[in-house]
């Protein structure tokens, strides 16, 4: 084996600039091929981003108001005051299918949209944490007055609290 290789450096020595050249192109080829091919079969064992989605934290918080609901794939947690116990709620898969299937199905490129009035205690400042893909997206406005894309499942996380 040790004189093949020796032959065939001997011969890629012996070769002219454009056999060279062909050898290296031939073997970027190659190389390009394969990462295609990995990254085409990893591409497609990636989930949607419902799949994976790790829950949602709805909190609203002022001076002499406290409310925070967290919805994981088996349970909903509510807690009425700071510090206190949260109430844990056990959710149905249909329950946890629904939050994820509304985030699949949503769009989700809004923007906060505060009144401004939390700044006089007018409003209650409130947010909405969407947890998936290791990431945590976060959206502001005011409790009792979300944006409209979002009234759905904020009625259904407050449903828990009642």
């Amino acid at each position: 084996m040790a004189s093949y290789h020796n032959n065939s450096i001997k011969v890629f020595k012996k070769t002219s600039k454009f056999g060279r050249l062909f050898c290296y192109l031939a073997i970027m080829k190659r190389l390009i091929v394969t990462c295609i091919a990995l990254l085409a079969l990893t591409g497609c064992a990636q989930k949607t981003k419902s799949e994976n989605m790790e829950g949602l934290t709805y909190q609203a918080s002022s001076r002499g108001f406290f409310l925070e609901i967290v919805i994981t794939n088996s349970r909903a947690l509510v807690l009425g005051t700071r510090g206190g116990r949260p109430t844990s709620i056990p959710i149905s898969k249909a329950e946890w299918t629904y939050f994820k299937e509304w985030v699949e199905h949503s769009d989700l490129d809004f923007n906060s949209s505060r009144s401004g009035k939390e700044e006089i205690d007018a409003a209650i400042p409130a947010t909405l944490k969407i947890a998936m893909n290791n990431r945590v997206q976060t959206y502001e406005f005011d409790h009792g007055n979300p944006p409209k894309e979002l009234n759905a499942l904020l009625d259904k996380m407050l449903s828990y609290s009642k």
